[in-house]
């Protein structure tokens, strides 16, 4: 009977068992799970890098959701990812923090929707494809840190002059005045803008023919306007022609179109 104290089963102090799981240990245990090999380090506190993709991409682990709310965290996590794109494993945080760390660039996922048990039901597992976001193939990416740009699925490795070139190109497209000054395209080169750009330009069309090309989409995405940029302004340092504002350039040469049939333009 429930109120039978008769039935009641007295325990003891050896009886009595409970456990306690320092973070590090938590922080390693699932750093090996997601396939890392090397000992997750604590960036601050409640916040650890568990290790790099070998896409470069860093994936930080949050315990908790005040360690992801401070005013410092967006610069501290850039600060450590020196140009690396970002996946940030979270628990339960309000929709403003993780709509600001979205915004700022972050892949933000929560810890629980990566892991999978394992058969038998001991256990759980990481698959690290789910530690990256989906490729958006329209987008411009940019890794400072290996001087790399991919648009449209195709990526060149620009060299140690030509990369602060576009990265000055990208700063003015993003101002009101998008079109570059010869000044402004030159830099501390000491060589003229249109020879940069026409190597600039020569190194994505070199890229275009080295690389399986993949289906164009008409987009404004950030690649389409920075191609444009880029066309916008090597026609600044060549003439004064007005552009026509029916075609968008790229970057890469459009696939070829196969010639009409000789019977296409054939009147019946």
């Amino acid at each position: 009977m429930p109120l039978d104290r008769a039935q009641d089963m007295n325990l003891t102090e050896d009886d009595l068992l409970f456990y306690r799981v320092e973070a590090a240990g938590l922080a390693s245990v699932i750093s090996a799970v997601a396939g890392f090999k090397d000992a997750p380090s604590q960036l601050v506190k409640g916040l650890w890098q568990l290790g790099v993709l070998p896409s470069g991409r860093i994936v930080i682990l949050a315990f908790e959701a005040a360690a992801l709310t401070g005013e410092t965290i967006v610069p501290t996590l850039r600060q450590d990812a020196q140009g690396q794109d970002v996946t940030i494993l979270v628990p339960a945080i309000p929709s403003a923090a993780a709509k600001r760390l979205r915004e700022a660039g972050f892949h933000v996922i929560e810890t629980v929707s990566v892991m999978a048990p394992l058969a038998g039901g001991f256990g759980v597992a990481i698959d690290p494809a789910t530690l990256s976001p989906p490729p958006d193939p329209s987008s411009l990416r940019v890794r400072s840190a290996s001087a790399e740009v991919e648009w449209l699925g195709r990526s060149v490795v620009l060299s140690h002059q030509l990369f602060p070139v576009f990265q000055r190109l990208l700063a003015k497209a993003k101002t009101r005045d998008q079109v570059a000054s010869g000044p402004e395209v030159e830099g501390t080169t000491g060589r003229e803008a249109k020879d940069l750009i026409r190597e600039l330009r020569a190194a994505f069309v070199a890229a275009s023919a080295r690389q399986k090309p993949r289906r164009f989409s008409c987009s404004l995405a950030a690649g389409a306007i920075a191609s444009a940029f880029l066309h916008r302004a090597s026609r600044s340092t060549t003439d004064r022609r007005p552009p026509n504002p029916h075609q968008i350039p790229t970057p890469f040469p459009p696939a070829r179109r196969p010639h009409p049939a000789p019977w296409a333009h054939q009147k019946r």
